[in-house]
């Protein structure tokens, strides 16, 4: 999996390299979205890979937990980087470092319980320990399907119970909910795009899936984020949609190096006897 990771390595580098130096905050005009896509989708994506990493990588858990850790705080301080060189407000770092780190929390709850509810591991496909496993499966398109119906569905609930409690709840911050917005909208959007390039059979099929599901809820949450975000200092619907652009597509060229390099989700079940 390092390896793998090494392979991937000037990808995530370029990425934060966009993220310490990109003119985000003095853009204006067409530009404008396109450097908070490039800026803050990089953010957002490779915190999502730092997740994955965390969940299904190697190697043991805690070290991968630690160094998933580090990348996030690696993040925050090339957005550091960003305010310091481009003039943006020094709190930036410690607001998305914050961000960032819900985004990251709230994947591992989801990514370890689906690790443990599907018994998903990664591995490469010569792996010996586990080439000749009879509990070994295929981590498959009806999984990605069973995950990204589930999903939906809490999305859709979402969609209908987040307004009224919007109109009936007072926030001391207007930031808040559109902080908290961004961050279900892009573990809801990235989730299943990790899981759809990792697997091993009919990855481009459920990449295609996954790719239909983030642009039907980008424009499907375009009215739910202007009802987060009313008033001059909200993200415009143009901003949104560069973001998942840019998030989607780091995600999915960094787990495309990472299949391309042998490994995939597999799914392994304990034997009645062990």
């Amino acid at each position: 999996m390092l390896r793998a990771l090494a392979y991937a390595a000037p990808i995530l580098l370029l990425d934060w390299l966009l993220i310490a130096f990109i003119g985000v905050y003095s853009a204006n005009g067409w530009w404008e979205p396109i450097a908070v896509g490039l800026v803050f989708g990089s953010l957002f994506g490779q915190t999502t890979l730092a997740a994955t990493w965390s969940a299904f990588g190697s190697p043991r858990p805690l070290w991968r937990v630690l160094g998933s850790l580090f990348w996030i705080v690696m993040l925050s301080v090339g957005l550091a980087i960003n305010a310091r060189v481009n003039g943006g407000p020094r709190s930036e770092a410690i607001v998305f470092g914050a961000i960032t780190f819900s985004q990251w929390l709230l994947l591992q709850l989801l990514l370890w319980s689906i690790r443990l509810a599907f018994g998903v591991q990664m591995r490469h496909v010569q792996d010996e320990e586990f080439a000749y496993d009879p509990s070994q499966q295929q981590f498959g398109i009806r999984q990605l399907m069973i995950i990204t119906t589930v999903v939906g569905v809490a999305l859709g609930i979402g969609r209908l119970v987040i307004p009224r409690l919007i109109d009936q709840t007072y926030f001391p911050g207007h930031d808040l909910p559109i902080l908290a917005f961004l961050v279900v909208a892009e573990v809801v959007l990235t989730l299943p795009l990790v899981l759809a390039a990792l697997l091993r059979r009919y990855a481009v099929g459920g990449t295609v899936v996954a790719l239909a599901f983030v642009a039907l809820v980008t424009f499907g949450e375009v009215p739910l984020l202007r009802l987060f975000a009313a008033g001059p200092t909200g993200p415009e619907t143009t901003d949104f949609i560069a973001v998942n652009a840019v998030a989607s597509t780091m995600v999915l060229l960094v787990l495309t190096v990472i299949r391309l390099n042998g490994y995939s989700l597999v799914t392994i079940r304990r034997s009645a006897k062990g």
